[in-house]
């Protein structure tokens, strides 16, 4: 069956219920808008399924990118307490501690690697300590040397390993080791340099499962921007040695951020929930003023106007929250269903036209079926709905009679009065017939001044008690300009099982015969006959 076809058998269907046009078209429209309403929440879900899967990805590569973080800063931790334990055993000391100096003016000793300090000075990184070289005791040099046995691998930094801007080594004996190589004018090791975080929140005494910590977000003192500073303890057996550490630039994590294309915003927070990157212009110590009590890891949650979903990035200490508008997310689902509801919009406008068009071949065949004078059913249409009447009384064992009656001497009334007299008493008789015939009865114009009445569930005598009725009533209340009554003859006929609708009006046209023979205004019936 052809789509038109199929929605003109619809609507042929439904309309035939009689609901009306109006409500069908309601329903139908509640309908298709209920539709839509699935089809946005859908969409809806969605964008959210592919929001929360772009997050995803981007925490992989943030947390892969941590991760080999991690295992640089574990290696170099390995390398130097590895170092430092054969160191004591046997301590051969690195070249460059040969180049050490006092340096009295800022209470530091140190070398800083260039090679204006001679060849066995040259380094990747600056080697400086609190105090002076006199009270540099033997476990410290051997501290010095393991700490420079890293000085190879951090040769890179800043040149081709881009992602990481410093390391450095801070030993808890007074000494720090930084790359790439700074004059010790511009650093060197202070006593303050224990208060910072990357040492306090790295130290046993914060750390005791000897985890690697990540700072908050600074402004780097050397004019490289917004940083965050790994740390990762450095132990030999149960000794504390000190802190490896390398800086992060904010814009190393940024990148992550935009990858994929997803509604709303992603950024980087830490467990105090301190803005750690984002896409935009940030300052240290941005507060995200978000309740992270309402956070779930890996659930999405409504907060407001967005959506949050929060995800760990790593160990607890990094978080990747994804923040999305609900306005937003509406607006696209509604705009990523425009077809469909183009669609729905089509079908409702294409059934509403529909359905106009049965209704309107509804009231034309419903006009072809009534009397233009009377407003009454005319011979067709009388028929039509008496033959579908007889139908139901057949199924539910119902009786039924027919009652055909004529005006006595309606041409006279014509020729004395006028045709418009005569169509007057026409109406005027159709109208009381309306009011005395009952509920389910049917009343049509037979044609010329012939009228005929479905009695509908009625034996032989109600139905003579009701033509009676109607006799009198005619004669009683409706007068010609001559103030004489206008009456009517009566034939009843009933019907059968099997009977017919034509076979029952021939004798009640019968029964009327008899009647005008008897001298007119009276009912007669078939018992007469």
């Amino acid at each position: 069956m052809r789509p038109s076809s199929w929605l003109q058998h619809i609507a042929e269907k439904y309309y035939s219920k009689r609901l009306g046009h109006p409500l069908i078209v309601f329903i139908i429209t509640l309908t298709v808008s209920l539709f839509y309403l699935t089809a946005v929440t859908h969409e809806v879900s969605v964008i959210q399924q592919a929001v929360i899967a772009q997050t995803d990805v981007r925490k992989m590569l943030i947390h892969e990118d941590m991760q080999h973080n991690l295992r640089f800063a574990t290696l170099m931790s390995n390398i130097i307490s590895r170092q430092y334990k054969l160191n004591r055993e046997d301590c051969t000391q690195h070249p460059a501690l040969q180049k050490l100096k006092d340096y009295p003016e800022i209470n530091s000793y140190g070398v800083s690697g260039f090679t204006d300090e001679g060849e066995d000075a040259k380094l990747s990184g600056s080697l400086s300590g609190i105090g002076n070289l006199s009270h540099i005791d033997a476990a410290t040099r051997c501290e010095i040397t393991a700490a420079l046995a890293i000085d190879g691998a951090l040769s890179t930094l800043g040149k081709e390993d881009k992602r990481i801007t410093s390391a450095y080594y801070t030993s808890r004996r007074g000494f720090a080791y930084v790359a790439p190589k700074l004059r010790l004018s511009a650093y060197h090791m202070k006593a303050e340099d224990y208060y910072h975080d990357l040492w306090t929140l790295a130290a046993p005494e914060k750390n005791p499962n000897r985890n690697a910590i990540i700072t908050s977000l600074y402004e780097d003192g050397f004019g490289k921007g917004l940083m965050i500073t790994l740390s990762n303890p450095v132990w030999l057996d149960d000794e504390f040695l000190g802190v490896f550490s390398f800086d992060l630039t904010a814009k190393t994590l940024e990148q992550f951020l935009v990858v994929g294309n997803v509604i709303g915003e992603s950024v980087i927070v830490d467990k105090a929930n301190f803005l750690v990157a984002q896409n935009t212009e940030i300052t240290p110590k941005k507060f995200l003023d978000i309740d992270s009590r309402y956070l779930m890891t890996d659930t999405l949650i409504r907060i407001g106007d967005n959506w949050w979903y929060r995800s760990d990035i790593w160990q607890g200490e990094l978080y990747l929250l994804h923040r999305f508008s609900v306005r937003e997310t509406y607006w696209k689902a509604i705009t990523g269903t425009t077809d469909v509801l183009l669609t729905l919009l089509a079908f409702v406008l294409l059934y509403s036209l529909l359905l106009k068009s049965l209704s309107a071949q509804e009231k034309m065949l419903e006009l072809s079926r009534k009397d233009s004078l009377t407003h009454i059913y005319n011979r067709r249409g009388f028929i039509d709905h008496s033959n579908s009447t007889i139908n139901v009384t057949k199924r539910n064992h119902k009786l039924w009679s027919v009652m055909l009656f004529d005006i006595d001497h309606f041409k006279q009334v014509n020729d004395t009065f006028g045709h418009d007299t005569g169509d007057a008493i026409l109406k005027a008789i159709a109208e009381l017939a309306e009011k005395n015939i009952r509920i389910g009865d049917i009343l049509g114009r037979w044609g010329g001044e012939e009228f005929v009445v479905f009695l509908y569930g009625g034996d032989l005598t109600t139905s003579t008690l009701l033509a009676e009725r109607l006799r009198s009533s005619i004669q009683e209340n409706i007068i010609l300009p001559d103030a004489t009554p206008v009456t009517v003859s009566i034939g009843v006929a009933s019907g059968g099982a099997e009977s017919t609708l034509q076979n029952t009006i021939s004798k009640a046209d019968e029964c009327l015969y008899k009647a005008k023979q008897m001298g007119r205004n009276q009912v007669c019936t078939e018992e007469f006959i």
